[in-house]
């Protein structure tokens, strides 16, 4: 996401000065909402996001599974490719959150796969 580039954070309305975590969590917002105009809101949707952050990966994740009980019909992954030692810290960090029993995990050589479940 272009969440680096003043202009993007401009025409959006994406505050500029705001942490990189919240600025990506803000413009997935404006995809999805784009799509779901385009498409139909009642369609179902597969929503990722792919990041070797752990900042940015919990952050999107606990945005995930807020609109997870909004547009539950969507399905949700996340793909850490950070660090193969910062797996842990990102499982925890997400395991922290209340609705932990939803979250799998599935370890590959170079990602992490993070599934949210119904």
């Amino acid at each position: 996401m272009g969440v680096n580039n003043c202009n993007f954070c401009k025409n959006t309305g994406i505050g500029w000065e705001q942490r990189n975590d919240i600025k990506k969590t803000q413009a997935i917002d404006i995809h999805f909402r784009r799509a779901e105009q385009l498409h139909s809101a009642d369609s179902t949707f597969a929503k990722g996001f792919s990041d070797d952050s752990v900042s940015n990966i919990v952050s999107m994740g606990k945005k995930f599974l807020t609109e997870k009980e909004l547009r539950p019909q969507d399905k949700y992954r996340l793909y850490f490719t950070g660090k193969y030692d910062a797996r842990d810290e990102v499982k925890e960090q997400l395991d922290s959150v209340d609705v932990t029993d939803t979250i799998d995990y599935e370890e590959h050589n170079d990602i992490l796969k993070i599934t949210l479940r119904d």
